[in-house]
């Protein structure tokens, strides 16, 4: 789906994300996933994606990162900006 700009809450594969940080490249989304199998207090993802630019417009590109930290995220999509490492 292309959008003017990406929403601050898509829903991807029936379960809604929020976002929680963006950047020009990159959008950091977050879930809640009651039935985690992680334990409790982890039940929260957080997912890196790249942001792909369309005229006009915006999509969701790959998915870099699925993690539980936000942080972890953040740096993530540092590294990748810096180094294109993915």
């Amino acid at each position: 789906m292309t959008s003017a700009t990406l929403p601050s809450s898509l829903v991807i594969d029936g379960v809604t994300h929020v976002q929680m940080w963006r950047s020009e490249n990159f959008v950091i989304l977050q879930n809640y996933d009651p039935d985690s199998v992680y334990g409790a207090g982890r039940n929260c993802r957080v997912k890196l994606y790249e942001v792909l630019k369309k005229n006009p417009g915006e999509e969701l590109g790959e998915l870099l990162l699925t993690t539980t930290s936000l942080t972890h995220a953040i740096d993530h999509a540092d590294r990748v900006a810096k180094e294109g490492v993915t």
